[in-house]
């Protein structure tokens, strides 16, 4: 959540600057182009200014409503002793189950068996009324 308003704020930025930069170049495009160039302008500038707006109250109460703290939390949980603790999980786990090892790779037996054919699907005799 807190890279969307990362983004939000510095495309928006981004999208100010370039229309700044397109009115203060006017001046140098020749007559025909200035009304369109001072148009689209002063249009970036205007629509920057609302998304500026509303992403600062999009942020305002994402964060009175505690949407960052519990983000924070999260990506907390996932640094070095979260990933000790999943690998600590995964050794526990027994690795040979249904199916895997030698005494699943007999004929008949277990989900994955690569001996195991699939089963040929059903072909229609092609008599279509």
């Amino acid at each position: 959540m807190i890279f969307e308003t990362y983004m939000a704020f510095s495309l928006t930025l981004l999208a100010l600057v370039a229309g700044t930069v397109l009115l203060g170049s006017v001046d140098k495009l020749s007559p025909c182009c200035k009304i369109p160039a001072k148009m689209a302008g002063f249009l970036t500038v205007g629509l920057s200014i609302v998304q500026l707006l509303c992403a600062s109250y999009n942020t305002v109460k994402y964060w009175e409503d505690g949407v960052y703290k519990r983000s924070e939390a999260c990506s907390m949980k996932s640094g070095d002793a979260g990933d000790k603790m999943m690998m600590n999980q995964m050794m526990m786990k027994p690795m040979m189950g249904d199916g895997m090892g030698p005494q699943g790779m007999s004929p008949g037996k277990g989900p994955n068996n690569p001996g195991q054919m699939p089963p040929e699907p059903k072909r229609d005799s092609g008599n279509h009324e």
